[in-house]
Parts: structure tokens; C-alpha cells; sequence
């Protein structure tokens, strides 16, 4: 019997049961969910009711399950790091300083997670290109159209710091969520014209932002994608020269950043304090070294801002924050530095799955790489470690899964 891939086997048991217009539904129920994670919940559509979204999600996931084939169940991939993460994260309810704010965040990101993860299982992998371009050129269209109908309030923020934000919350929600439409339209997109044309668009916006962080996010990101392109294209000993080359050359460079950034930042006009980011991060790490192993649980921080550890952290800071504007930092003080090293478990797997695509599966490698890539880097300065960034995380761990296993 002839051998066929994964991606011609998904192909053909999409071709059955219920369809519209020539298409199968559950497929399509998989697509969909998959667009309202990437425009939704990223935050597109501006502030969304969670419950909603939620309900949403589920009924996505369930059309995906039961409208398909059937053994969907059967199918669908479990990976250890992601089931670790999300143990580690229910079981915080047993140590939580805030139930409240504990059920509230888990209704709202766990539901993202296991209908990510459920929906890259089973539909075809094509299918999941085609939804996450899709659904990026939807987000990046709603942007633009919003500021044109609304310059007054789409080009500033609630708390009046200047940049623009079309219907995100804020820039800082924007602007990321941009450089990840870049990425995935960039390796999916397959109309050239097309193609080039958002990617100008969302890099106008990302510049319209007046977001340092993103902008500084771009430029490694630029670089690391030219690198992977290159080890694409070379053979394994060439591969493995030019990684051992880039690694070096990383580490010099981190080296010097560490050592001439205050200089850098005073030269720059830039405030020291990366605008009291390193103030936060100081208090919250005191904090978090009280509870070093649990933290404080999900939801447990920042939501009551009248009681322990939050009140101890605003103490003397003189503006309320919500977050620790470092994403590993929120980690460690939610889930605690056991927490951390599951979530790090999950990153560094993605990254290595892809590192073992860009040879089989270039697209895929560079995606995986470049996506872990965005959330360390922007999670230096803004928290890209909960939400729909570790939701897709999830889901993309589940895609590499599926990309790594031997063809039947």
C-alpha cells in the first residue's frame, strides 16, 4: 500500500459528512473558532464580554468534534508540556488569594486553550493556514476602518499616552498583535500582491503605535527570520555552523546591551526606568520571593488592588499598574517558579519542533521559531504569556505535533 502524508490524510477526511456551499462544516466550525481566537480575542473587536467568547469557543470546538468524522475525539493531540501548564494552572485554585479573580481569568483563558488545541488537532493543516491569513487580513481591515471612523479616540489611549490603537484596548495590544498578523501572513499568504500589501499596512501601523517595544520586538525579529530563511536553504552541517555562529554572536550582543544600556537609554533622552518598568519589576519580584514555588495563584494579583501582595507593590509607586509588564515575572508571581519552568518546558518545545521543521516544513519551522521568539521578546517589557498568546502557543505546539510525526 502507498504511503500518504498527514496533510494529503487530513485532506481526505474532510471530504465527507455535512457540507455548505461544497465545504464540510466541521471543518469550517474549526476555522471559525480559530478567527475568533486570532480576532477576538486578541483584542480587534475591542473590550468582548468573556463569557461570550467563551461560549463561542466551545460551541466551535464541539461543532469540529461531533460534525466530523467519527474517533474525533480519538485524535485529538495531548502534549505534555501544554497539560502541564494547565494542571499547574487549576491546581492554583487550591492556593489563590482571589477565587474570584481566579474563576474569572480561567473561564476566560482555558476555554482558548483547549478549543486551540482541539481544533489544530483535527482539521486539515491547510485549513489552518487558510483560517489564521484570513482572519489576520479581517483584524488588519477592522483596524484601519475603525480609525477612520473614529481618529479622535482610535489614534489615542485611555491613560493619554499618545499612539494609535484603532479598536485594541490600547497600543500595546495593537502593536504586537500586528507583528503577528506580519508573521503569519507573510509564511501563508500565498498572492503576492496580496501578501505584501497587508504586511505594509500592518508595519504602518505598528509604526503608528508609537509602541518602543514592538518596534525594538521587529527589529531581532527581522534578523532571526533572514537567519531561518538561510538555515532553510542550507544543509544540515551548514545548519549547524550557522547556528553555533548566531548563538555566539547573541550572546555578545546581549552581553553589550546589559552593559551599555543605561548609557544608551540616557543618550536616547529615554527614561532609565524604562517609563518605571524596572521599579515594578523590583517590587514584584520582593513579592514573589515570599511565595516562590506557588506564587500567589492565577488571578491572586493586581485585581484587588486594596489587598496583599498588590497593595504592597503600589505602595510608593504613585500610579496603579494591573500587570508586571514582564511576562515571565507574571508567571512567577501567579504560578510561581514551578509555573515558570512549565511554561519555559512549552516554549523551548515549540522552538525545538521547529527547529526540526525548517527542513521538512520551512514555513511551519519558521513560524513556530519566530512566534516563540515574539513572546519572549515583547514579554520583556508587556505580558505576552497568558491570554491568546498562550492559547495559540498551545495551538501551535499541537500543529508542530502533527508536522513532526512520520508520515503513514
Amino acid at each position: 500500500m502507498s504511503s500518504i502524508s498527514l496533510r494529503d490524510r487530513d485532506a481526505h477526511v474532510a471530504g465527507d459528512l455535512l457540507l455548505l456551499r461544497g465545504r464540510p462544516v466541521w471543518v469550517l466550525a474549526g476555522q471559525a473558532a480559530i478567527a475568533i481566537s486570532v480576532i477576538i480575542s486578541f483584542g480587534a473587536l475591542g473590550d468582548f464580554r468573556p463569557k461570550l467568547l467563551s461560549l463561542m469557543l466551545i460551541a466551535c470546538a464541539a461543532g469540529t468534534v461531533f460534525l466530523g468524522p467519527s474517533g474525533g475525539l480519538g485524535r485529538i493531540l495531548v502534549s505534555a508540556p501544554v497539560v502541564m501548564v494547565v494542571a499547574w494552572w487549576l491546581m492554583s485554585y487550591s492556593w489563590t488569594f482571589n477565587i474570584y479573580g481566579w474563576t474569572r481569568q480561567t473561564e476566560a483563558e482555558i476555554p482558548l486553550i483547549a478549543t486551540l488545541v482541539v481544533v489544530m488537532s483535527l482539521i486539515p493543516i491547510q485549513s489552518i493556514e487558510q483560517a489564521l491569513v484570513n482572519s489576520c487580513h479581517a483584524a488588519i481591515a477592522w483596524t484601519v476602518l475603525y480609525i477612520g471612523m473614529h481618529p479622535s479616540t482610535a489614534t489615542v489611549n485611555p491613560d493619554g499616552v499618545p499612539g494609535w490603537r484603532g479598536d485594541f484596548i490600547h497600543k500595546n495590544g495593537m502593536a504586537p498583535f500586528m507583528l503577528f498578523a506580519i508573521l503569519m501572513i507573510a509564511a501563508f499568504e500565498r498572492r503576492t500582491a496580496l501578501r505584501g500589501g497587508m504586511i505594509v499596512v500592518a508595519a504602518v501601523l505598528v509604526l503608528m503605535s508609537q509602541s518602543t517595544t514592538t518596534a525594538t520586538t521587529a527589529l531581532v525579529i527581522l534578523p532571526l527570520a533572514f537567519l531561518l530563511r538561510k538555515i532553510t536553504r542550507s544543509d544540515v552541517r551548514q545548519s549547524s555552523a550557522i547556528v553555533a555562529g548566531s548563538a555566539s554572536a547573541i550572546v555578545v550582543f546581549a552581553f553589550l546591551i546589559m552593559t551599555y544600556l543605561p548609557s544608551l537609554l540616557t543618550f536616547s533622552g529615554k527614561d532609565p526606568t524604562l517609563s518605571a518598568r524596572t521599579l515594578i519589576w523590583a517590587r514584584v519580584l520582593t513579592a514573589a520571593s515570599k511565595r516562590p514555588f506557588t506564587g500567589y495563584g492565577v488571578g491572586g494579583v493586581w485585581i484587588n488592588q486594596g489587598s496583599e501582595p498588590t497593595l504592597t507593590i503600589m505602595r510608593g509607586l504613585g500610579f496603579t499598574v494591573f500587570h508586571s509588564h514582564n511576562g515571565f515575572l507574571e508567571i512567577l508571581i501567579e504560578l510561581g517558579a514551578l509555573g515558570l519552568v512549565c511554561f519555559l518546558v512549552l516554549l523551548s518545545s515549540v522552538v525545538i519542533g521547529g527547529y526540526r521543521l525548517l527542513h521538512s516544513s520551512p514555513r511551519w519551522g519558521a513560524v513556530l521559531i519566530l512566534f516563540a521568539a515574539l513572546i519572549t521578546i515583547i514579554s520583556l517589557a508587556e505580558v505576552a504569556t497568558f491570554g491568546p498568546w498562550l492559547g495559540m502557543l498551545c495551538g501551535l505546539r499541537v500543529v508542530q505535533l502533527r508536522e513532526t510525526r512520520p508520515t503513514q
